[in-house]
């Protein structure tokens, strides 16, 4: 696991962790996400891009000809959209950095070509692989959270949180992405201060939520249709407190 250098987070204290974009994808949801773009330049937001940003289907795999219908635009001009949009942030210095997808991999798996450590490098922000450590700062506050995008599909989707957590133990809040849910639960842990009190403190598990809406391989399976969005949380500028909305950048 990667760990990322300390962040500090704007006046506002926020920071975005979105996912699963699927630029190019033809249920690609460009309104919405570009009112998320709006948000997060409006509160100079920190951003932690966790993986499928881009649809990239590719003609390879499984069932190529399916994938490749599912597209309104090929890779090539999908990554330079995500570079466009991206780019006005990253000089913003508003990115923490890049994790790589499922979508994303197809590309490094079929012909050695890692499109997120070349958005990262074009970007000048940092390239997380899998995922990242990030600790971020606001005010005299210091808080560490864990990023990854997930892979699992389990109906109870709240469980590979729960690995997660216990494989990163000193975060305060872990997240996931790839399952299009935008979605955030706390759980309660208890701690035992320097001088020996026990208290109950606790945690957060987030799900990163997607700008994809209902496509056609999930209308065959008979998926839900997912809330598009995803999560701002709030960290503490004096006092050390995290909240995690999934309600101001989500739409159905």
């Amino acid at each position: 696991m990667n760990i990322s250098p300390l962040y500090e987070l704007p006046k506002s204290g926020i920071l975005i962790p979105t996912s699963d974009w699927h630029i190019g994808a033809e249920e690609h949801d460009e309104p919405h996400f570009d009112d998320m773009l709006r948000f997060a330049k409006e509160e100079r937001a920190g951003m932690v891009l966790g993986g499928d940003h881009i649809e990239n289907a590719v003609a390879a795999g499984k069932a190529p000809g399916e994938k490749l219908l599912g597209q309104s635009k090929w890779p090539t001009e999908q990554f330079k959209i995500f570079i466009d949009k991206m780019l006005p942030f990253a000089k913003r210095g508003q990115i923490i950095g890049i994790i790589r997808g499922n979508h994303d991999a197809r590309t490094r798996r079929e012909a050695l070509v890692d499109l997120c450590e070349i958005a990262a490098h074009s970007l000048g922000v940092p390239y997380f692989g899998v995922g990242v450590i990030a600790r971020v700062k606001h005010g005299s506050q210091v808080y560490t959270t864990a990023w990854q995008h997930g892979r699992a599909g389990a109906r109870n989707y709240f469980m590979e949180l729960d690995r997660m957590m216990h494989r990163y133990p000193t975060a305060e809040v872990v997240g996931l992405g790839h399952i299009h849910v935008l979605d955030a639960r706390r759980v309660a842990h208890l701690e035992v201060d320097p001088e020996g009190r026990e208290s109950v403190g606790m945690k957060h598990q987030v799900r990163t939520g997607c700008f994809l809406k209902l496509a056609e391989y999930a209308r065959e399976a008979l998926y839900a249709p997912p809330v598009i969005g995803a999560p701002v949380i709030r960290f503490g500028r004096k006092e050390h407190a995290i909240d995690v909305d999934t309600k101001t950048l989500s739409w159905i």
